[in-house]
């Protein structure tokens, strides 16, 4: 396994009474209800949830206070994705889903302080919108760019997970959100991060962190696993191709070489393709 650098960090060792307060628990369900998701296995909606919201998040809330809240088996879809791909999802009870946002909520601003700006995607207020307006604003800085560009092949099942762990617990060292993230990442029989999973794409982000720290140039972007570099030559974009996959190979990932190429002046339009 690649040499991972680690830096001196905060730890996090009492989270679990932020995620079943109230408040963060009924912000959960609400954020989960505007998706207008489709129900678990055992059916119940989040208009039949939402029935009786007040006693359900206090008997949540007990659960989650006393450590015997337990995650149900999710229900296992697969969809047609955007580019006619046989995707794998799995769908979980909307109460699971309710406990996941909540332990999202909880988590993204502590990993917030630590990301880089270079990364897009999963964020809050630096999505698709936000990683176009960079492109834009490099290419006005280099009017004919030479541009490396890649993205990783099968990334969510790529993911190592033991060495996600790892890098989640040298953050939060709380047993109870670690056993929680664990149970309802891990307990799925597919390899990586399930998709589906509400904490899927904030884990995926701290794992590709890693790979950021590689690249923190002024002329890179990452959005979701999509990297792109600018620079002013051939060399100098084969160069930043090379720092790209030794990157990504450092945390035990390959780039998708149908998609991996060094391009002059490409339609900024095809670049996060």
């Amino acid at each position: 396994m690649g040499q991972i650098a680690i830096a001196l960090m905060n730890k996090y060792h009492s989270l679990i009474d932020k995620v079943y307060d109230r408040r963060n628990l009924l912000r959960a369900f609400r954020h989960g209800a505007r998706r207008r998701g489709c129900s678990g296995p055992d059916d119940v909606s989040w208009t039949e949830y939402g029935d009786n919201l007040e006693h359900n998040l206090a008997c949540l809330a007990q659960r989650l206070r006393a450590g015997n809240f337990e995650f149900s088996a999710p229900r296992s879809l697969y969809r047609t994705g955007v580019q006619g791909e046989l995707r794998h999802i799995h769908v979980w009870d909307v109460e699971d889903r309710i406990v996941q946002h909540a332990i999202k909520q909880i988590l993204t601003p502590i990993f917030e302080m630590e990301f880089l700006d270079l990364a897009y995607g999963y964020r809050p207020r630096r999505g698709y919108a936000q990683a176009y307006k960079r492109a834009v604003d490099i290419y006005s800085e280099i009017s004919t760019p030479w541009v490396a560009s890649t993205d990783i092949r099968s990334f969510f099942a790529s993911i190592d997970r033991a060495l996600l762990k790892r890098l989640f617990c040298l953050r939060v060292a709380d047993g109870k959100i670690i056993n929680l993230v664990e149970s309802t990442l891990f307990s799925v029989d597919v390899p990586g991060l399930p998709i589906g999973n509400v904490l899927s794409p904030l884990m995926s982000d701290l794992y590709l962190h890693e790979v950021d720290k590689f690249l923190c140039g002024e002329r890179m972007i990452r959005y979701c696993d999509n990297i792109v570099a600018f620079s002013r030559s051939r060399s100098n974009a084969l160069g930043d191709l090379e720092l790209i996959t030794a990157a990504v190979r450092s945390v035990e990932l390959q780039l998708n070489a149908d998609k991996t190429q060094v391009v002059f002046a490409p339609p900024i339009e095809s670049i996060f393709q």
